[in-house]
């Protein structure tokens, strides 16, 4: 190697270091996105469907933003302000609707209904004082809620800290193109 290859490797350095950085924070913001869901789904009583899905404006439920600089973070963003209690386990008893948001503790919601009512869609509904109309739809937590629960966020936390290490070296030995 002569000296103005070394120079131009050296110079060339700082960018791929920098590239290597931005590539593994990205890398692991994927995998951390696919560990908050399966944590979701473990505490919660939820399809893995209603997280990877579309909401009504057109954006993924749940979802991360890559960075493209090496001082802003990527993000797990989850969308939503709530999601239908339809999503999460229902049943409907004769004193209203049982819901499983959280596996192992159902809740019922008294004097609701509609679970199996077709025309209404898949979801929990609540009359508003005793007249038949308005009826309103009940929500459960949002994935956002659900992404800041206290355990989800530990083991996202946990599963980062124990593999960005190994995620970052390899980056690095390929944008170095070390072997």
């Amino acid at each position: 190697m002569n000296t103005a290859n070394t120079i131009n490797y050296l110079t060339s350095m700082p960018d791929n270091l920098r590239k290597a950085q931005v590539s593994a924070t990205n890398k692991m913001a994927a995998q951390g996105l696919t560990q908050a869901r399966k944590a979701i789904r473990e505490r919660y009583n939820i399809q893995l469907k209603h997280l990877t899905g579309k909401n009504s404006r057109g954006q993924t439920i749940t979802q991360v933003k890559k960075t493209f600089t090496d001082i802003k973070p990527a993000l797990i963003i989850g969308y939503e302000e709530g999601l239908s209690l339809g999503k999460f386990k229902v049943k409907q008893k004769p004193e209203g609707v049982q819901v499983e948001v959280i596996k192992g503790s159902p809740k019922i919601i008294k004097h609701a209904f509609g679970p199996k009512i077709a025309r209404l869609g898949k979801g929990v509904w609540q009359r508003v004082g005793k007249e038949r109309t308005p009826i309103v739809r009940r929500l459960g937590p949002g994935p956002a809620t659900m992404l800041r629960a206290r355990k989800v966020s530990k083991t996202v936390i946990d599963f980062v800290n124990q593999k960005f290490k190994s995620i970052m070296d390899h980056e690095i030995k390929y944008f170095l193109k070390i072997k």
